[in-house]
């Protein structure tokens, strides 16, 4: 079988760092932490996450909470087009030229009460992905939303996600004497962390070997890729030593000394394997030298300086 390279991009799959976000995420939640940043490299997997976590979040909050997540787009706006934007990611279109603030506000705040109420619950969870780019002024915004909100006895729980230089955000606001931004949107932090050792790489290998896709698929990725091989025991799992030394390698022959991989580096580097594996898959499928420097060799250009 050709593997369908939605396979690749659409997948989102267990790693330690996502189970550690998740898990934090949890104890903020149960801890009533309203707020915190979730910061870490580019391409780590931090948008996978949120995705993860909106999928399971019955398994992680205990109920089906509401969760909105905004895409954050560095440009400068006003409070109506702060309205206007959360709108559309909560999945409406709105004509903005003909309506006035006030009617749009309005219409967020309802169209948020009425989720929270149809959920069971009190509360809502928002992410803001790319956090790194709000300006005071859309904390501002944000701070209105929360404020309209409480009135309603909803508790909104903010997480802004963003790059490593998402914390100066909370300095920003700290030099402007904000501290009401830091303790609704910024009283907790997670650095989100990369796969980092052969222990870690073997785990998210095991996802590929026991999830299906569509999730609701009952046979493995693995098994629908190399059939052959997988009813022999052929398993991606197994070859996590040989893939993570292969890669640390392929750094060192370029200069670099990595040790860490970002999960887009994984999921390139997975997609190139399957790719060659699938062309021929035999019971006695074996995966060589070859396949792995040419696997590695694809994500030289995405190491993550140490």
């Amino acid at each position: 079988m050709k593997p369908n390279p939605s396979l690749f991009t659409e997948l989102r799959l267990a790693t330690p760092p996502i189970e550690a976000f998740a898990n934090t995420l949890r104890q903020w939640f149960g801890a009533a932490i309203i707020g915190g940043l979730i910061y870490g490299p580019s391409r780590a997997g931090k948008s996978n996450a949120i995705e993860y976590v909106t999928q399971r979040r019955v398994d992680i909050f205990g109920y089906d909470i509401p969760i909105i997540t905004i895409e954050w787009k560095e440009m400068s706006i006003n409070e109506k087009d702060f309205h206007v934007r959360f709108l559309v990611a909560c999945g409406h279109s709105v004509s903005s030229d003909r309506t006035s603030n006030r009617l749009i506000e309005n219409r967020l705040i309802e169209y948020l009460a009425t989720t929270v109420a149809r959920s069971g619950g009190s509360s809502l969870i928002i992410f803001i992905d790319d956090a790194q780019d709000m300006r005071l002024k859309d904390l501002g915004f944000l701070a209105n939303v929360y404020n309209l909100l409480k009135k309603r006895k909803i508790q909104q729980y903010t997480f802004l996600v963003g790059e490593e230089i998402l914390p100066d955000l909370r300095a920003k606001a700290k030099a402007a004497r904000c501290n009401r931004y830091i303790g609704r949107f910024m009283c907790a932090d997670f650095e989100f962390p990369l796969i980092k050792s052969e222990r870690d790489l073997a785990f998210v290998f095991h996802q590929y070997d026991i999830c299906g896709y569509p999730k609701e698929n009952c046979v493995s990725i693995i098994q629908t890729l190399i059939p052959k091989a997988f009813k022999n025991g052929w398993r991606l799992e197994k070859q996590a030593g040989a893939i993570w030394k292969g890669y640390k390698s392929g750094a060192r022959s370029i200069g670099k000394k990595v040790t860490r991989m970002t999960m887009q580096s994984c999921t390139i580097l997975v997609a190139q394997l399957l790719q060659s594996l699938a062309r021929r898959d035999a019971a006695d499928l074996r995966l060589s030298e070859e396949d792995i420097q040419s696997a590695t060799r694809m994500v030289q250009h995405l190491h993550t300086a140490e």
